[in-house]
């Protein structure tokens, strides 16, 4: 939003939200989608949509956008996370 990129897409599968055996919800998983969720829609000027309401726009050059910079609190964040998410709904 800040660098005027006109779309962003985000890519997940169902099973993501899934316990690996596919029985229950992962809840950790589930909430960080949900905070991520919130986030954006509190964000002036961004909407979200599906291609079908709301096509891309077809870029002759993609725009330069900087990269997030590097952030060791949040990668060890996202290890902590993952690494209970597997203990908590990993398989077995």
């Amino acid at each position: 939003r800040a660098n005027d990129v006109p779309n962003f897409t985000l890519v997940s599968h169902s099973f993501e939200l899934l316990s690996r055996d596919r029985l229950r919800a992962n809840r950790i998983v589930k909430r960080r989608f949900e905070r991520f969720c919130r986030a954006l829609s509190r964000m002036p000027g961004v909407q979200s949509a599906t291609y079908k309401d709301n096509p891309p726009a077809l870029l002759t050059t993609p725009p330069a956008v900087p990269l997030l910079p590097h952030n060791p609190l949040r990668t060890g964040e996202r290890m902590i996370e993952q690494a209970l998410s597997n203990l908590l709904y990993g398989a077995g």
